[in-house]
């Protein structure tokens, strides 16, 4: 079975290390992990930044707080 998956450049090192770390069929000792990265040349802009959007790093969804106001 293969599965493809798809994410932004800057967030594959961090699925290759949760594929190798998760894998299922790990007990299949001498057989390599067959993980294959493929760039994408080209494709529509929108989905570009939508994979972008749906693959950043939960830290930068952290917002800030709203300042507490009720000091009167």
């Amino acid at each position: 079975m293969k599965l493809h998956l798809v994410t932004a450049d800057d967030r594959l090192p961090d699925l290759i290390r949760f594929l190798i770390k998760e894998n299922p069929n790990s007990e299949n000792v001498g057989v390599p992990d067959d993980i294959i990265s493929t760039q994408m040349n080209g494709g529509s802009q929108e989905y570009v930044t939508w994979v972008k959007e749906q693959t950043r790093s939960p830290e930068l969804d952290i917002k800030e707080s709203p300042k507490d106001t009720s000091d009167t």
